[in-house]
């Protein structure tokens, strides 16, 4: 399974380290380095260097057998949108190693009625110049995006109208793996070949259960939708073991530690890995990857997670967001969102 997913991947990393640059249509954001609107370089540094040090949970791990195979875990992990209805909190990430950058965020997303609205600081750690705030709104009739830069440039209010929004029709996703016997006895009802184990997946398979994040949110959907990890990290599964269960935010999560396959763990510099897996979902709850010494090179920190009718519901984007604001617009009779 190793050399399934290599191409997928590597445009997928690709787009994680561009990402900051693109998100608003502008590559030269922040070109003259201003002092950051959240925290101080410094602060920031500090962050990164003592990533290592940093403890979400201090619940013990247990040593009862885990409820999740790792079949089932594997197509939880890549299917998360299809045991979501709604979801909101906030979450920390670091990854890349070439141009890494720290994304904080706080989200409401609702999948039922596909609405969502997040806000996340993106901040460069070897190039602060590069930080910028990104706020996302969207209807399902009409996303808005706001750019706040830390730099001279002029903020930015994107708004895209007429289906050139993001949406859950565009997420599709592939059930190409029975995780019961009941499914397996189904697939083989009309003739079938029988799948027992994603190992057993071709490649075509694999790359079909590669899906689309609907929320825009992509600097923090690692957490929520973590395919990509999921695949460069999970594909092989002899690189990995369910070692027990932990409580994580009243959660209970599979505790997953494997050893990163080298060509994906070289690009985020990771060597071994542990991720919190919530078991009813699929998402990450806590994530750490771990350099050859043992320091963290790349994580996911999550806290106050709520899921479903625990979740916070999603604000409604009004003109007054957007004073200040120049505004692009896109899609047909778009109007003006500042009025």
């Amino acid at each position: 399974m190793k050399s399934k997913v290599k191409s997928i991947l590597s445009a997928a990393a690709a787009l994680n380290v561009l990402l900051l640059c693109t998100a608003c249509g502008s590559s030269d954001a922040g070109t003259n380095a201003a002092e950051l609107q959240k925290d101080s370089v410094q602060e920031v540094q500090l962050q990164a260097d003592a990533a290592e040090d940093i403890v979400i949970s201090d619940q013990p791990i247990t040593e009862e057998a885990a409820i999740l195979t790792k079949d089932q875990l594997y197509y939880r992990c890549m299917n998360t949108l299809e045991y979501l209805t709604q979801v909101s909190g906030s979450v920390s990430t670091l990854y890349g190693n070439t141009s890494p950058h720290i994304f904080e965020g706080e989200f409401e997303f609702d999948f039922v009625n596909d609405i969502y609205h997040s806000v996340v600081d993106a901040v460069g750690i070897s190039d602060p110049s590069l930080s910028q705030t990104n706020e996302y709104y969207n209807d399902g009739q009409e996303c808005v995006t706001l750019c706040d830069y830390s730099g001279d440039q002029e903020d930015v209010c994107l708004v895209k109208k007429d289906g050139a929004c993001p949406t859950m029709e565009h997420v599709t996703f592939a059930n190409a793996c029975p995780v019961s016997p009941a499914d397996a006895e189904a697939a083989s009802a009309d003739g079938a070949a029988v799948v027992t184990s994603i190992e057993q997946l071709s490649e075509a398979q694999v790359c079909a259960t590669y899906g689309a994040d609907p929320t825009g949110a992509h600097e923090i959907a690692t957490f929520f939708v973590p395919q990509e990890m999921t695949m460069g990290y999970l594909s092989d599964f002899d690189n990995w073991e369910i070692t027990g269960t932990q409580e994580v935010q009243g959660r209970t999560c599979a505790v997953v530690q494997g050893t990163a396959d080298p060509e994906y763990g070289g690009r985020l510099g990771v060597e071994t890995f542990e991720i919190l897996v919530d078991q009813e979902t699929g998402v990450w709850m806590q994530y750490e990857g771990y350099a050859a010494d043992g320091t963290v090179q790349s994580y996911v920190y999550t806290e106050n997670i709520q899921f479903d009718a625990q979740a916070q519901s999603v604000p409604a984007f009004t003109a007054s967001c957007a004073e200040g604001y120049s505004m692009e617009q896109h899609g047909d009779s778009a109007e003006t969102a500042a009025g």
